[in-house]
C-alpha cells in the first residue's frame, strides 16, 4: 500500500483562507485520500469539492454538521482507490478500500470525537461498533478530542475519564500511535492563552 494521506481538522471551511490551504496543501502533496474534520459544513457539493480538490476528478461522502459543530469531509482520488463499503456514523465516516493496483482491501476512518462529556461513552462505543462491522486492516485518522500520553497536551487536560477510554480502545483493537515528525504539536485553540495539542493519532490493526 503506497498512498499519501492528508487528514486535517480545519476547524470550520467557513472563509476563502481556509478552502485556499486546504487546495494548496492538495496540490503540494497529491494526496490519495483527503479528510477534513470539523467542516461546519450542512450541506457539501461538487463545487466546494471542486474548490478543495482543484480540476483532477476525485470521489467524496460525508457527514453534516449539526448547525456549526462537526462535520467530515472524505475525498478520494478516482481510479486510484475504489470504495467497496461504507459507514456514516455521528463521530466518524469509515470507507472500505480497495487498491486498484493490486486489489488490496483496508478500512479507513475520519474521526471527529465528543468534545461534550455526556456523549464520551457514546463516541467510543461508536468506534467499538466500527470493529464488529468490518474486520480489515484499518486505518484511523484523528481528531479524537482527546490525547493519551499529558505531555500531548501544553497545559492540564481535565478529561481524565477520557483519556482512559482512549487507551483502552487502543490497547483493545491493537491500534500503533504513528511517531510525529515536524511540529511538537498540530493543534491550537488560538486563544489569548492558547492550548496546544497532538490530535493526529493514525493506527493500523494488522491483526
Amino acid at each position: 500500500m503506497d498512498h499519501k494521506i492528508m487528514s486535517w481538522n480545519i476547524r470550520g471551511l467557513v472563509h476563502d483562507s481556509k478552502l485556499n490551504a486546504i487546495r494548496n496543501a492538495i496540490l503540494k502533496n497529491n494526496p490519495t485520500i483527503c479528510t477534513n474534520q470539523e467542516s461546519k459544513k450542512e450541506k457539501v457539493n461538487e463545487n466546494l469539492i471542486r474548490s478543495l480538490w482543484g480540476s483532477n476528478r476525485c470521489n467524496y461522502i460525508f457527514v453534516a454538521s449539526k448547525g456549526a459543530s462537526g462535520g467530515i469531509i472524505f475525498m478520494w482520488k478516482e481510479g486510484i482507490v475504489h470504495m467497496e463499503d461504507h459507514l456514516l456514523g455521528a463521530f466518524s465516516v469509515s470507507i472500505k478500500i480497495r487498491n486498484a493496483s493490486d486489489n488490496f482491501v483496508w478500512l479507513f476512518t475520519s474521526v471527529y470525537g465528543a468534545s461534550d462529556s455526556g456523549y464520551y461513552n457514546q463516541f467510543w462505543q461508536k468506534l467499538r461498533d466500527i470493529r464488529i462491522l468490518f474486520d480489515d486492516p484499518w486505518l484511523i485518522g484523528r481528531d479524537f478530542n482527546a490525547i493519551l500520553p499529558a505531555d500531548e497536551r501544553n497545559i492540564p487536560d481535565g478529561a481524565l475519564r477520557n483519556r482512559k477510554s482512549f487507551r483502552a480502545f487502543v490497547n483493545k483493537f491493537s491500534l500503533i500511535d504513528l511517531p510525529m515528525a515536524g511540529g511538537r504539536f498540530t493543534w491550537t485553540n488560538s486563544q489569548q492563552q492558547p492550548a496546544y495539542q497532538i490530535l493526529l493519532l493514525q493506527g493500523l490493526d494488522l491483526v
